[in-house]
């Protein structure tokens, strides 16, 4: 038997002077204005992203985090806006309710009510608007009010509900009726909105508490959010529903901006993440092999992408932790020689199954002389969160940045702080709520996650800007990418229409596109997999945007994806 299959594309735009590439339409139309009167890529990027506040409310906001990298073309330098969010200075590693089995993403010890999940308590301190007004104070060109123009408007008038959002409130409506304020926006009446169609309007999402938040942002700064009145109401009103979160958690959240931790190449480019560990782990452990002579739907291929994955997220889920708590042999991680070892493991003919993680120590002398500290202690098995949006953008001066903000999970903790229109975030879920594990809740501690956004340089200039949403499976997402454009020599439209696979420690996922025969061959191989079809609600390889410059000639060239809600605009 045989049936139709779903085949979508996407066309890439071209331009010579700028671009712009986000998670929705009217945040790129937003970005590329600021293009068009004389913004550069960071203004305009800030710009959109604002906007993405607004008309993606599912996925970011004011009360959310953000992270990022940015490229100067003036000095040559790449600058890497680490993940600016905090854990609450009243928070105990004690202070979620355990009950027996794991949460509903397969991370951590189940919590009673998923409270580290859904309420007052699974807020961390937010910091995306800390973190975008840092930005602008280093490296933009237009002031903070005026490219709040577009974000403010669309908070007052409105904007109107697509597809996408209409159904993301629809799946999540019971977390969002739980709290009235936030109802009262998504879900008035506990219905939530309709999108338009040939024979009736849709629905209009207004947030005019937001526009009067953001429009008390462009008079009086950040610090009007960041320690000011708006921290109080904050404070006041999660004091209330009990909530820990302070005004003094939001004036003293640190904002980084700095260069990358450790230099990484791979086939002679030099990659910049915000934060990275997997993608480079994988990235090491293919630079053993030779893609290219396999073919990008070979199974073999598959295989080989399918068996790096599992390896390095077992290693790296295994000895990860935040470096200021207690050592982890991050440079181990990292280290050529380390990815050898592993790649030394992979069979080519078979699949592992199960695999053991391989230590790293030996490969560390940062820390400890090559020696695993004493008292080492069971790492949690956990990674950061989906519920993300993106934006890349590029100017005519070479000036590239890309940045990912989040609520965490889809509207994040469910809670609006009453007259403000801030949804907070609910970035607890990203700590083990068990204590006495590495990567327990503490105070000021890091997150350890990984990074969707990445920019690949040649020869000190930017090739290539990427970011996606979609959680964890924006690891495979990027390294699929960069192999198929660097391996395989696609376009970034081809390398991101390209099937993929996913594969941490457990079964793969493998998209239906790469056909029976494929399918076939990895299952003789011995993997167990899950045929996955996607579809536009449903990332299950991510979401992914990029912005490659042109080589041999001046300009840029988009890749967006094609099954989700992305959008590309060229000047």
């Amino acid at each position: 038997m045989r049936r139709a299959e779903l085949s979508v594309s996407r066309s890439a735009v071209r331009s010579s002077i700028g671009m712009i590439c986000t998670g929705h339409r009217l945040s790129a139309d937003v970005g590329a204005q600021i293009l068009a009167d004389g913004g550069n890529a960071i203004d305009a990027a800030a710009a959109a992203v604002f906007t993405s506040w607004v008309v993606e409310p599912e996925m970011c906001g004011i009360g959310g985090t953000v992270q990022g990298v940015m490229h100067l073309a003036s000095g040559g330098e790449t600058s890497v806006l680490f993940p600016v969010r905090g854990v609450p200075t009243a928070a105990t590693d004690d202070m979620f309710e355990l009950e027996s089995g794991l949460d509903p993403w397969g991370r951590w010890r189940k919590v009673k009510d998923d409270a580290n999940m859904h309420g007052p308590r699974s807020i961390a301190t937010p910091g995306a608007l800390a973190g975008m007004s840092a930005v602008l104070e280093g490296y933009g060109s237009f002031p903070l009010a005026r490219l709040l123009e577009p974000a403010i408007a669309y908070a007052r008038d409105g904007f109107p509900v697509d597809g996408y959002t209409a159904l993301t409130i629809g799946s999540h409506l019971d977390e969002i009726v739980r709290y009235p304020p936030t109802a009262e926006i998504f879900a008035p009446g506990g219905v939530p909105p309709s999108p338009g169609s040939a024979h009736q309007a849709g629905s209009m999402i207004v947030q005019s508490d937001l526009a009067r938040t953001l429009q008390r942002i462009a008079r009086d700064g950040a610090g009007v959010f960041h320690g000011g009145e708006l921290a109080e109401r904050v404070e006041q009103y999660l004091a209330s529903i009990g909530g820990i979160l302070t005004a003094r958690d939001l004036r003293d959240l640190p904002v980084r901006i700095d260069s990358q931790e450790r230099p990484f190449t791979y086939r002679g480019f030099e990659l910049v993440w915000a934060d990275g560990y997997f993608a480079p782990l994988m990235l090491n452990i293919l630079e053993n092999f030779d893609p290219k002579s396999l073919g990008p739907d070979s199974p073999a291929y598959r295989h080989l992408m399918i068996e790096t994955m599992r390896y390095a997220f077992t290693s790296v889920l295994e000895h990860l932790a935040d470096p200021g708590m207690m050592p982890s042999p991050i440079d181990g991680l990292w280290s050529k020689a380390y990815a050898a070892e592993i790649a030394d493991r992979i069979d080519v003919r078979r699949a592992s199954g199960k695999v053991q993680p391989v230590d790293p120590w030996a490969h560390e002398t940062r820390i400890t002389g090559q020696q695993r500290p004493k008292g080492w202690r069971e790492f949690s098995r956990g990674v950061d969160n989906p519920g993300t949006t993106q934006v890349v953008a590029a100017d005519t001066d070479g000036n590239v940045a890309s940045f990912n903000i989040t609520h965490g999970g889809a509207f994040g903790s469910g809670v609006t702080v009453p007259g403000t229109g801030i949804v907070l975030n609910n970035a607890m879920i990203s700590f083990d709520p068990e204590p006495g594990k590495a990567n327990s809740i503490r105070p000021n501690r890091r997150v350890m996650a990984f990074s969707p956004n990445v920019i690949v340089l040649r020869n000190g200039k930017p090739w290539l800007a990427f970011g996606a949403s979609g959680g964890r499976t924006t690891i495979s997402c990027q390294v699929h990418v960069i192999c198929g454009m660097l391996d395989f020599g696609m376009s970034a439209q081809e390398a991101i229409e390209a099937p993929r696979v996913h594969c941490e420690t457990g079964d793969a996922w493998v998209d239906v596109r790469v056909g029976k025969d494929v399918l076939r061959e990895l299952r003789s191989l011995g993997h167990e997999i899950q045929v996955v079809d996607e579809t536009f609600h449903s990332p299950f390889f991510g979401r992914p945007v990029a912005i490659e410059v042109l080589a041999g000639e001046r300009g840029y060239r988009s890749g967006t994806s094609n099954l989700h809600r992305t959008a590309a605009v060229a000047l």
